[in-house]
């Protein structure tokens, strides 16, 4: 029954790596060493793809026993038996990355981002369940492909939960469009996904493809979209000015008060990266009484006064 099932699970996965290879003869499982595949290959070049997908269907299925002992090994730092395993298990993980093709994802890389699935797999699997190691590694497969065709497909990367939320809202979209003849509001989906229609409406926005902001707008006028669109959260370019200028003359007239003057000015009225804070805050951390404080306060005020009436003055004879 086990080999019967080897033999079935070996043919649904050839079956899902079937495709155009060429000339490349189809592959016979070898009992002996692996013949040389580049020097075995006869007629029209075979690229790499289609020598890789032929060499992993070569791969031989392990028994049940042969891969638990593997496991044993692999999990005690025996990095061959790992290898082992990576090299049993990769029909599958290609198989399963053949499912991912039509997401603008090389199949390579795919492949690759499988095998990392499988590699996390392999480390965390728990033999002594007696489950195949495939049971349980199909998931984080599944999970690594997933995550390798939303961040390499995608220009913006989102979480994985909005991406499946994403999918879901769209697939139901769909299928309202198709009953109702119509596009569907946002409250009529979200009955259907059991989500609010504000969050409907922001996945739905997400839906849409990113336009780049250097895409030019109009036929040959060298206008760009960015150009055209105004930030309306970014301040004007001369507040920021006005205030570096402030900032420094408040350094000036600071410049001329002693380290207690100072810290109290700085400390009353939020100058630098303090925040305004009370007479009895400022007496607290400098250890000063309510009314020291406010003694300070006044005779720091009365002296910044002459200070900046000398400077002005200081300005106009200038």
């Amino acid at each position: 029954m086990q080999a019967y099932r080897q033999d079935e699970d070996r043919q649904r996965i050839s079956t899902a790596l079937d495709g155009d290879y060429g000339d490349v003869p189809p592959a016979v499982p070898s009992a002996g060493p692996r013949p040389n595949l580049k020097a075995s290959v006869a007629g029209p070049a075979v690229d790499s793809v289609q020598l890789f997908l032929r060499q992993v269907r070569e791969q031989e299925f392990l028994s049940a026993k042969a891969e638990t002992a593997l496991l044993r090994r692999a999990q005690e730092g025996d990095r061959v038996a790992h290898g082992q395993l990576m090299s049993s298990h990769l029909p599958l993980v290609a198989a399963m990355a053949r499912q991912f093709g039509n997401r603008g994802v090389p199949l390579l890389d795919l492949i690759q981002e499988g095998a990392l699935g499988l590699d996390k797999a392999i480390r965390s699997f728990d033999w002594r369940y007696g489950a195949r190691l495939s049971t349980y590694a199909i998931y984080a497969i599944h999970r690594a492909l997933e995550q390798a065709a939303v961040n390499q497909a995608s220009t913006i990367r989102l979480p994985m939960y909005i991406v499946r939320k994403r999918a879901r809202v769209a697939r139901y979209r769909d299928l309202l469009f198709n009953e109702l003849g119509r596009e569907p509001t946002a409250a009529e989906i979200g009955e259907l996904v059991d989500l609010r229609a504000q969050d409907v409406e922001w996945l739905l926005f997400l839906i849409g493809r990113p336009v780049s902001l250097s895409k030019e707008i109009g036929d040959g006028a060298g206008i760009e979209l960015g150009e055209l669109l105004a930030d309306d959260t970014a301040e004007h370019l001369g507040l920021d000015l006005e205030r570096a200028e402030v900032s420094e003359i408040v350094a000036q007239l600071l410049s001329g008060l002693t380290r207690t003057e100072r810290d109290v000015i700085e400390l009353r009225y939020g100058f630098g990266r303090h925040e305004a804070s009370s007479l009895q805050q400022i007496g607290d951390s400098l250890g000063l009484t309510r009314e020291r404080v406010r003694q300070i306060q006044e005779q720091a005020l009365e002296k910044l006064r002459r200070i900046a009436a000398a400077r002005a003055l200081h300005d106009a004879l200038a």
